[in-house]
């Protein structure tokens, strides 16, 4: 398990039944325990994952200090000009269900009982999620209406024109 702030734990976990687990020394229905790692922002996964086990996570970044960012609560088109990722901090993180998609995090982040709701504002234009999903990583912007993938978030840009042109070269 790994905590919001980064600590790692593992714990054992021992399977009672097909809907219960002991882990660490408490026991768990499952989806109890998936909402408490939820509410906490943790992400977990297997210390030994068995083949085909896949560990989807994502996670949200809001600008740091709004004031000082001309782009805050500004559709893509606006900001793509200022748009940098050493603006953002990283304000939450949890798994990846694999019926998830961005409309539906964006529904849930916007709800009153939110995850980390007295931590974060809730998803608005400007902020940025980030899927990990099947061993690929892609950063979505919020935009006025939808979200636009954004590569220089991660960096990914920049490692596609080197490649080309070592490629080239």
């Amino acid at each position: 398990m790994t905590t919001f702030e980064g600590e790692r734990q593992i714990l054992p976990c021992e399977y009672i039944d097909d809907y219960h687990a002991q882990i660490g020394n408490a026991v768990y229905h499952i989806c109890q325990f998936a909402e408490n790692m939820e509410q906490a922002g943790a992400i977990y996964a297997p210390e030994h994952p068995r083949e085909g086990d896949k560990v989807d996570t994502y996670e949200i970044y809001q600008i740091k200090n709004l004031e000082l960012t001309p782009y805050a609560f500004r559709s893509y088109d606006s900001a793509k000009k200022y748009f940098q990722a050493s603006d953002y901090q990283k304000v939450y993180q949890a798994m990846l269900s694999p019926e998830a998609d961005l409309a539906g995090l964006f529904i849930k982040h916007n709800r009153d009982e939110r995850p980390f709701g007295r931590k974060m504002h809730s998803l608005s234009v400007s902020d940025v999620v980030v899927l990990n999903w099947n061993g690929e990583k892609k950063a979505f912007y919020i935009d006025d209406f939808g979200f636009k993938e954004v590569p220089k978030f991660l960096g990914t840009e920049k490692k596609k024109k080197v490649n080309i042109e070592k490629e080239r070269g």
